[in-house]
This record gives structure tokens, C-alpha cells and sequence, in this order.
């Protein structure tokens, strides 16, 4: 916006929509420089590329001074030329911001942005601050910012096991920052659960207050979320955050909280990031905290063209990982996990307050999933089919695994060409595709209920006691480093067994005969709700608690466009503002006399259809008892 103009210096930073995974090269991680992130673009005035950082206070004794001024300096000297010798991106929309923090104008950013080789020169002196700083660290071991700064570097060159060398033998191993050096590395290297113990140790050495200030997610929170977290009802302050971290999780079938873990890191990084100088050119402060904070570590930077009339670039641009988005719950997950509707949480593309892409799995897509619950005596049995997922951005930049059918239709120009250098090895990954599917308590207290796959298309079951959860259905390209999955509730509270009621509907693909059981009807499930509009379909279900009485059956099943609100749609399926169904099938069937569940199925040829969601609904009336009624939704495209 015109108005940001007076924001000088302007830095400014995009959120990329959409993630990519990019290749792999050395034992690290993307192809820029420092460190790497979420997805955001800085642009800044070059008149301010010679300011200089802060001194901050050394732990070195008063003799080392000199030795500390010389890597201070070799430091400086490295940004500098790293600045200058910045590839050129593309144009660069320097009057618009999405948002302003501080001096910094958070922008939107290219979904295909790819960080650039770095220039030979930059990586040689690279190498020469090493030196530098490896020979007055040798002579000043107790310099936590020598140590930090050699860390630093090491990893943006990929260099992590002598990272990881260096944060071992830090000296001070009763303070936090050494505990939290290590973690950080850990995490940056794809060892999460490792990295969550240290920064275990770290938190156990801080002030209390400061442990707490680093476990407390408030700060990356929407306004619905973080009024629940300071009142979360029925919830101890402190299961409150647990859930949060527990769902924040973005992967399940991954080792570790790699969220919990991500936020550890950013959280320390800032110690590595003070009093040094930046790529930028900006000195460190709180604005660059909080972009750190909330999108994470830097992916790249590049040199803007010139605008009109203007001699030389005079602004720079960084980005933030191209992959990330927002992972973290909503405020309905949080407030109720096992009634979160189907298609409230997904990972979000539209400019999210935070985002992250996971070092297992930096692309994380929304997947393609069914889940139904049905029940076996005084349990749930929880079924989930899935297939591969259909986003785009996973579509378009992923190399086609072996192992996952559907992804023929790869656009090969959108692979990227290299791998960054600080991007882990994927060393000893299996090239399987796996599957899960995870039923979390509402209270997170205890471990999920867990079923294992492997396969782009599958079908999974789960046992579990009566009650509400949140459903996880996942899946994980370890070599391709993409996962997917697919987070709602569910529910099955305890019933009476002479009380009638209806399993989930089950969308089936639709063959010469009708399943007349669950377990012919398993391996027809559809990997999705999604059809399209004059799809045939089987739709099965199981009824219960009918006992022995042989009473006569009405059932009707209708199709119903849902359309505005959360709260207009479950309005509709309680009657209110429904609108006449799109399809009605109505029969009738003898009474059943037999004890247990019955399985029932029936062909549905569907109508020419407009796109965009509709609610099956089924309907069963028994004389003078009440209708019992069940639901799907389910997308027409």
C-alpha cells in the first residue's frame, strides 16, 4: 500500500502460499544461505547495509577482547559480501504489505519460488569465516557467541553432524543455553525426539518463569484460540497448553512433536541471531523475533530488480520456506476435539499468523479420506480408507514415489532443480509410503490408538472404548518428504442394546452385486467423500439394537445442497432452514427378529449436480418409537 511508503528502512516479507519440497544435495537442507523458514520476502535500502550490529556482552575474559573483535569483524565482512553477490528475482511489488511489523512489510509470496545455487564465491567465504571462527573459539572455548555463530554457519552449509560435534562438547553443561544449543541442532537435523530431551535439560536449568514462557504457545495464536487457552473451560490451565502441543503435532506417524521441537528452535535461534549482522543489513530486534516466532527459519534471499527509474537495486528480498503453512489447531479443535466437524482443519494456504514446514515432511497436504464409525458389542470399531492426496502444490513438485499410485501427472518443469545445502540427509529413509490412522482421547492424556499402513490407497481399523476423539488419517513419503492427512472428530457414546440407532454412512464404489456385509463392504470403500455429479454409488451402513420384536423398517435416503455456515448447515441437519433434497429414495423392509448388528446397502445413481458440498442424510422409522438419523457430507466436483 502507497502508505507504507514512510516505512523506511522497509523490509519486506511474503508468506508463500503452498509448500514444495526441495532436493537434496551434501547432508543438508535447502540450496540458499542461513538458516531456513517458513516463507517470507524482505526487501531493504542498501543505504542501510553498512550499519553495524551491537556489541553484546562476551562471557570471553577482558584479553580475548581482540580475538572477539576479529570474528565480529570476518562476521560482518561475510554478510556484506553475501549481499552483494545475491541473485536477481524477480520484479518486487514494494508498496503493498499484507501486514507490518515494525519495519518489516510481510508480503504474500511466489508458490514456485525455488532458492537459488549460491555463487562460489559466497560459499568460499563461507568456508573463511569458519576458519576464523574455529581458530578463535580454539583460543576462547567459553564464547557462547564464537560457539553459536560456528553452529550457525556449519548448518547453513549442511554441515550438521559437526554441528551437532560442537554443541556436544559446549563447556557450560549445567546451563540451559548449552542444553538448548544441542536441541537446536538436533531438531534442524530431522532428530526430534532427541531434540525434545535436550531442550528438556535446557528448560529444567532455566528460571521457572522462563520455562514456562517457552512452552506457553500464546503468542502464536488467533483471537478464538487464545481466549480459549486463558479460559479453557472444564481444564486445568496446564492441560490446556498439552492439548494444544498435542494437536499441534503435525504428523503423527513422524518421530516426536516436530511442532513442539520447531518451536524450541525458533525460540533458541534468537540467541544466534542477536548482536550479529544480518543478511538484510538490519541490526536484530523484537519485529524480526516475532517474524522468527511465527514463520521460522530464513530459506533464501535475493537482490529485487530495479523500479523504474531507479539506478541499482536498493532492496533486498528473503524468503521464508516455500513449503510452510499453517498447521496449527483451530479454536473448534481445541475447544471440542472429538466434535470437530469434517473440513474445518486443513492446512492453510491464505496467509496464516504462523506457519511451518516439518523437517521430516516439509510439504504437508490436506488428505483424502473417509472415516465411519460402527460398533462391535460394547466397543467402536473406526474405519478410515484414504488415497493419495489431490494438492496441487504436491502434485506439481513432488518427484513421483514408486510406491504411490495416481501421480503420473507430475508437471516435470515444477521439480526443482537442487537441493539446498543445510536440507538433513535422508539417509537410511524408506522409500514406502506409510499410512496411519490415529484416534486421540479428548483429553490427550494418554497414548492414541494407532493403525499402520503403507500404499497410496488403503483401508485402516481401529478398536476403541465408547467415546469421543479426534481422527488422524495419515500418510508419510519419507524419501519424497511429503505427508498428508486428514483431522476430525468422531464419536460413539455408550447405547443401551435394545436402543435402535444407525452406524456412519459408507460411500462404496459400486459394482455388479450390493456388499451384504461390513467385511465385503471394507474393501470397496471410496478413499474420499468427494464424487462427481452422475457418479453411481453404494452407500452401506449397519443397524442396531433392534431386539426381537420384527417391527416393519421405513427407510429414506435424501440429498440435501448444504450451503453458508457452520452453524447455517447444523441448523439444516436439525431441520431448521432445510432446504427441499435434490434426490429422495424411500422403502420399506420387513422387521428383523434376529440379535446383533444388520449391514444394509443400496445402489444410488446421482443426479446432474451443481459442484460444492451436499449432506446425505438417512433417515429409519420404526412404528411409534422415534426417527433415528445419521449423515454424510460429501463434495461434488
Amino acid at each position: 500500500m502507497a502508505g507504507h511508503r514512510s516505512l523506511e528502512p522497509a523490509v519486506v516479507v511474503r508468506i508463500h502460499p503452498g509448500q514444495f519440497m526441495l532436493p537434496h544435495s551434501l547432508s543438508g537442507k535447502r540450496a540458499v544461505t542461513s538458516a531456513f523458514a517458513s516463507g517470507c520476502l524482505l526487501a531493504v535500502p542498501l543505504a542501510l547495509l553498512s550499519q553495524e550490529p551491537e556489541s553484546g556482552d562476551s562471557l570471553a575474559p577482558p584479553d580475548s577482547s581482540e580475538l572477539v573483535k576479529e570474528a565480529r569483524r570476518a562476521q560482518r565482512r561475510f554478510e556484506q559480501v553475501h549481499r552483494t553477490l545475491l541473485p536477481q528475482g524477480k520484479a518486487f511489488p514494494g508498496t503493498q504489505c499484507d501486514e507490518v511489523i515494525g519495519r518489516l512489510c510481510l508480503t504474500e509470496g511466489d508458490p514456485w519460488w525455488e532458492p537459488s545455487e549460491e555463487a562460489p564465491r559466497v560459499l568460499s567465504e563461507r568456508e573463511e569465516l569458519l576458519a576464523v571462527l574455529a581458530r578463535v573459539g580454539a583460543q576462547i572455548p567459553g564464547d557462547r557467541w564464537i560457539l553459536g555463530q560456528r553452529v550457525r554457519y556449519l548448518g547453513d552449509m549442511g554441515l550438521w553432524p559437526e554441528a551437532e560435534r560442537l554443541a556436544r562438547e559446549c563447556p557450560d553443561r549445567t546451563g540451559w543455553w548449552c542444553h538448548g544449543l544441542l536441541g537446536y541442532v538436533l531438531h534442524r537435523s530431522g532428530e526430534v525426539v532427541e531434540s525434545l530431551e535436550a531442550f528438556s535439560r535446557a528448560m529444567e536449568s532455566m528460571d521457572p518463569e522462563r520455562a514456562a514462557e517457552w512452552r506457553d504457545p500464546y503468542p502464536l495464536l488467533e483471537y478464538p484460540a487464545s481466549r480459549w487457552l486463558r479460559d479453557p473451560g472444564d481444564l486445568e490451565q496446564a492441560q490446556a497448553v498439552d492439548r494444544f502441543w498435542a494437536l499441534a503435532d503435525p504428523l503423527f506417524l513422524t518421530p516426536g512433536n516436530e511442532r513442539l521441537s520447531e518451536h524450541y528452535s525458533r525460540l533458541f535461534a534468537a540467541t544466534l541471531y542477536d548482536d550479529t549482522t544480518l543478511t538484510m543489513g538490519l541490526p536484530w530486534g523484537s519485529a524480526f523475533e516475532q517474524l522468527l516466532m511465527r514463520y521460522g527459519f530464513i530459506a533464501g534471499w535475493e537482490r529485487a530488480p530495479p523500479e523504474e527509474g531507479e539506478v541499482g537495486s536498493r532492496r533486498v528480498v528473503e524468503h521464508h520456506h516455500p513449503e510452510s503453512r499453517g498447521l496449527l489447531p483451530p479454536f473448534e479443535a481445541l475447544q471440542d476435539p472429538g466434535g470437530l466437524p469434517e473440513g474445518v482443519w486443513k492446512p492453510e494456504d491464505e496467509r496464516p499468523r504462523t506457519a511451518s514446514a516439518p523437517v521430516r515432511a516439509p510439504l504437508i497436504a490436506e488428505g483424502e479420506a473417509q472415516a465411519a464409525v460402527f460398533r462391535r458389542g460394547r466397543n467402536l470399531l473406526v474405519l478410515a480408507s484414504y488415497g493419495v492426496p489431490k494438492d496441487t502444490v504436491l502434485q506439481q513438485r513432488r518427484v513421483k514415489p514408486d510406491s504411490v499410485p495416481g501421480f503420473g501427472f507430475l508437471i516435470p518443469d515444477r521439480t526443482p532443480t537442487h537441493r539446498p545445502l543445510w536440507e538433513p540427509s535422508i539417509e537410511g529413509f524408506t522409500s514406502d509410503t506409510l499410512s496411519g490412522l490415529f484416534l486421540l482421547a479428548d483429553t490427550s492424556s494418554s497414548v492414541p490408538l494407532v493403525a499402520y499402513g503403507n500404499g497410496g490407497k488403503g483401508v485402516l481399523k481401529v478398536d476403541a472404548p465408547p467415546g469421543a476423539y479426534l481422527l488422524s488419517v495419515e500418510q508419510w513419503c519419507p524419501t519424497g518428504r511429503w505427508g498428508s492427512r486428514v483431522r476430525q472428530g468422531v464419536q460413539g457414546p455408550v447405547l443401551p442394546p435394545d436402543v435402535p440407532h444407525l452406524s456412519d454412512l459408507l460411500l462404496l464404489d459400486a459394482e455388479d452385486d450390493v456388499p451384504e456385509s461390513l467385511d465385503a463392504a471394507v474393501p470397496r470403500m471410496r478413499p474420499s467423500t468427494s464424487l462427481q455429479s452422475e457418479d453411481r454409488v453404494t452407500v452401506g451402513w449397519e443397524v442396531y439394537g433392534l431386539g426381537r420384536r420384527g417391527e416393519t423398517l421405513t427407510f429414506s435416503l435424501s440429498l440435501v445442497k448444504e450451503e453458508g455456515s457452520l452453524v447455517r448447515r447444523a441448523l439444516e441437519r436439525i431441520g431448521l432452514f432445510r432446504k427441499p433434497p435434490v434426490l429422495t429414495i424411500t422403502w420399506v423392509e420387513e422387521g428383523l427378529t434376529d440379535l446383533g448388528p444388520r449391514f444394509r446397502a443400496v445402489d444410488v445413481n446421482l443426479p446432474r449436480l451443481d459442484e460444492g458440498g451436499y449432506l446425505l442424510r438417512l433417515e429409519m422409522a420404526i412404528p411409534y418409537r422415534s426417527k433415528v438419523v445419521t449423515n454424510r457430507r460429501i463434495t461434488v466436483s
